[in-house]
């Protein structure tokens, strides 16, 4: 019976460390304006919001198929918040259908064992 109890407490700690680091990851982000000239025109979401789409074959070494979404967020515009699948660690839900439950701009798919990311917008900026 402990066993049970101390993995769902290892999970908790894991997911906290991973949360922890987006929004550690997001703060650097947002922190200095970086030179975004490389990237393009951002096509803006929301107001703070912009996002941009990369799909230079040149950024692989040999050239090969990129389909890279940079979302930038400006922190004083924003409200980021974290979604949790069904409200639980354990849940299983589309991040569409917990971007719309939860009425966001954009939703990113972030897991602890596979880091990803997914971003669905429509043309109204809603998800």
């Amino acid at each position: 019976m402990n066993g049970g109890m101390g993995q769902r407490a290892g999970r908790r700690q894991r997911l906290v460390s991973v949360v922890l680091a987006l929004f550690a990851a997001i703060a650097v982000l947002c922190a200095a304006p970086p030179d975004l000239s490389s990237l393009g025109q951002p096509e803006i979401i929301a107001p703070g919001v912009e996002l941009y789409r990369l799909s230079d074959q040149a950024l692989l070494s040999p050239p090969g198929v990129v389909a890279v979404q940079l979302l930038r967020l400006n922190p004083g515009r924003v409200d980021l918040r974290l979604v949790l699948a069904q409200d639980t660690v354990l849940g299983l839900e589309t991040v569409p259908d917990m971007a719309r439950r939860s009425e966001a701009t954009a939703a990113i798919n972030a897991t602890e064992r596979h880091p990803r990311t997914v971003i669905g917008t429509s043309g109204d900026g809603r998800i």
